[in-house]
């Protein structure tokens, strides 16, 4: 490996680490190990290390996923491409749920907590409010 070589993937690693202290979501650190890394076991070692401390069914689902499909690459049976793809779907699958959950949870809110609306003459103009 060349020393500017060298040079440009801790300065990519040093993006993604402080990327990670600020909060990136799981899709950002996705792609910043996907094209700072060449082969998918590395790429799944770089995803991992990125996802410590983030424990849900939905993160353990994502990292055996891709824990399978490294091992259907060293196995031979697919090939890294298929192997990323496959990752990538199962991605987008997750933050579908995720997003789905969330949606359905601030349903529940809004149910929970019925809304008034009050309005008043101000000036001109009526000002209302809703809680």
């Amino acid at each position: 490996m060349t020393m500017k070589k060298y040079i440009a993937k801790y300065i990519a690693l040093a993006g993604i680490l402080l990327a990670t202290a600020c909060g990136p979501t799981l899709d950002a650190r996705h792609m910043g190990c996907m094209d700072m890394y060449g082969d998918f076991g590395n790429q799944l070692a770089c995803v991992k290390n990125s996802m410590n401390g983030y424990d849900s069914a939905l993160t353990r689902e994502y990292l055996m996923t891709g824990d399978v499909l490294l091992a259907d690459v060293q196995a031979g049976r697919i090939l890294e491409e298929q192997a990323r793809l496959q990752f990538l779907k199962k991605l987008n699958e997750l933050e579908s749920e995720s997003l789905r959950r969330a949606a359905y949870e601030a349903e529940i809110r809004r149910d929970a907590f019925p809304r008034t609306t009050t309005c008043v003459p101000v000036g001109n103009r009526t000002q209302c409010t809703t809680y």
